[in-house]
């Protein structure tokens, strides 16, 4: 994950969001940081034309994985706990 985040000059976090997203799953996202809320929008969401408004305040970029690295990342292995969930908390 590190490797193809840095490739992207991204973080591991925008590189799990982009995964879910072009895999075909919805994703909710929370921040407190406003950093966090604008990294979020990198992500390549569908948005409804009506939501477009709200979005007009963020500027985005788009991260694109290629095909190699959504079937890396998909071939995780699933036993490790890649970060320790505490609910809303990520530890």
């Amino acid at each position: 994950m590190t490797g193809i985040a840095e490739k992207h000059h991204t973080t591991v976090s925008s590189v799990i969001l982009t995964w879910i997203v072009q895999s075909g799953n919805g994703v909710a996202v929370k921040s407190k940081s406003i950093e966090r809320v604008s990294e979020n929008f990198k992500v390549p969401y569908t948005i409804q034309k009506l939501n477009l408004k709200l979005l007009l305040f963020f500027q985005s970029t788009t991260l694109q994985l290629t095909d190699e690295e959504m079937v890396k990342i998909k071939e995780l292995d699933l036993s490790t706990p890649y970060v320790e969930d505490r609910g809303w908390e990520v530890v």
